[in-house]
């Protein structure tokens, strides 16, 4: 069985920064961001934005493996 996948960054709007491994804090380096399989992504930003209607507070980014992928 393959190992699990952690390929998604969580991006906070408001603070202009990602969530930190585990959500504990934020940050503007990509290098010290959290890395999230898809639904533990999936979960926070559907949370986070339940009573968002117009502009998200957080969202899902690709970790640069997936848009090496897409983009080849």
């Amino acid at each position: 069985m393959a190992g699990i996948v952690h390929n998604w960054y969580i991006w906070n709007h408001e603070r202009h920064q990602y969530w930190k491994s585990g959500g504990w804090g934020y940050t503007s380096l990509r290098h010290e961001a959290g890395r999230y399989t898809f639904n533990e992504a999936l979960t926070i930003v559907l949370e986070a934005n339940q009573h968002k209607y117009n502009v998200p507070e957080e969202s899902m980014i690709p970790a640069e493996e997936i848009l090496c992928t897409v983009s080849e």
